[in-house]
């Protein structure tokens, strides 16, 4: 047992190390947004007047640890902006690992997997990889990576909170999720308001649903969850305040966010529905699984397709006028993408397993093989066109 233990770690360590590598790899070679990034660390002076900074750059967290590692090991600033980065991703692989080892046998490997995965690619309708489909692992980009861990397990949390009905008298039992879910939720918003910009009305509607059916006794649970919040929301009030209406809009540049339907997709996507289809086709089949084998999706996984919805509504809608190519209302796209990927595989993982078990009709059973086995090939597709994309970072030095 001790052995299996020692080399379960070894496992671990190993693709942890891989992880942080291929972060590390893709900063040098394709972090086009690094030096952006790196410009706007703070300098020692910004510590005596951390509003200021905050005013200056309102997603400071990556930043400010970056500047920290830089002091404290007294390497170049470069070197710690990857080297942040890298044990960003590496933190994401063991969150991911935890979450999915009660459902996978190796789960080393499969998170791996998972962390490798890129969007289908089609030469013939698609050029770019990236651009125009989005993708569940972005490298180029600090801040996402930053915020991706928080986001993350800030959903686990808030899952365990929302499948209970507490009231303010026993809400002593479960201080400790909720305190840490409003911490994730904070720090979250700091490193990148992507997530909690597609949190927050995703748990209202499901906060209302739930209320409506429960006839008014999931109220006290919606309630505390609204408390959870409120220190993001702070955050994200300030940074829209900050980025859109003090140093946005002005008479002669006009207003500094625009509304206008798929604006933004259709300047690299070929077809604004089917591109955003092929980043998220094994999603997809785990639904359609769900439905012909009849077994109810989690929980988790209905309400991360309620963020990716709420996020490709923003993506579709929002925009920049004065720089709408950048497309920086789709980051919460991006992040519901990787969480929606996460739900869903552990969703395929229980449903592989519950599907032994459960009685089927012949036709049931021959459609519901033929889908499993469509989702295992459409997942291999997604890590291949994955390591392609990091073969085309890495190498060609091409982030699309």
């Amino acid at each position: 047992m001790a052995r299996a233990d020692e080399e379960n770690n070894i496992v671990n360590y190993f693709f942890c190390a891989a992880i942080f590598l291929i972060t590390v790899l893709c900063a040098i070679y394709g972090g086009i947004d690094y030096d952006v990034h790196i410009s706007v660390c703070p300098k020692l002076s910004d510590a005596l007047h951390p509003f200021v900074y905050f005013s200056k750059n309102c997603e400071p967290l990556w930043h400010v640890l970056t500047k920290v590692v830089h002091r404290i090991f007294f390497i170049p600033v470069d070197w710690a902006a990857y080297i942040v980065s890298g044990l960003c991703n590496a933190i994401l692989y063991e969150i991911i690992r935890k979450y999915l080892s009660p459902h996978c046998k190796h789960a080393q490997l499969a998170v791996f997997a998972l962390l490798l995965a890129g969007p289908l690619y089609l030469p013939w309708y698609n050029k770019n990889i990236y651009l125009g489909q989005s993708s569940p692992n972005i490298w180029h980009n600090p801040t996402l990576i930053m915020a991706k861990r928080f986001a993350l397990s800030a959903m686990i949390v808030a899952m365990r909170v929302m499948q209970t009905t507490v009231s303010f008298k026993d809400c002593s039992s479960c201080k400790k999720d909720l305190l840490l879910l409003t911490g994730l939720l904070f720090f979250s918003a700091l490193a990148k308001p992507a997530f909690v910009q597609v949190f927050f009305p995703a748990i209202f509607v499901w906060c209302v649903v739930k209320v409506l059916v429960s006839k008014g006794k999931y109220f006290s649970t919606a309630l505390i969850l609204f408390f959870c919040c409120l220190p993001a929301f702070f955050v994200l009030l300030s940074q829209f305040f900050l980025c859109f209406l003090i140093s946005g809009a002005s008479a002669e540049s006009g207003p500094s966010i625009g509304v206008k339907l798929f604006y933004v997709m259709k300047i690299h996507s070929p077809n604004v529905f089917l591109s955003p289809l092929l980043t998220i086709a094994f999603p997809i089949c785990v639904l359609a699984l769900s439905f012909v084998q009849r077994q109810k999706l989690l929980d988790s996984t209905k309400f991360s397709w309620l963020m990716y919805l709420f996020s490709f509504l923003f993506a579709a809608l929002l925009y920049e006028p004065a720089r709408p190519s950048h497309g920086n209302f789709g980051w919460g796209m991006a992040i519901a993408i990787m969480v929606l990927w996460v739900e869903s595989a552990k969703n395929f993982l229980v449903m592989k397993k519950n599907s032994a078990r459960i009685a089927m009709e012949l036709k049931i059973f021959v459609v519901s093989r033929f889908l499993c086995k469509m989702a295992d090939v459409i997942l291999c597709f997604h890590i291949l066109f994955g390591v392609i994309y990091l073969y085309r970072i890495v190498f060609l030095r091409n982030i699309e």
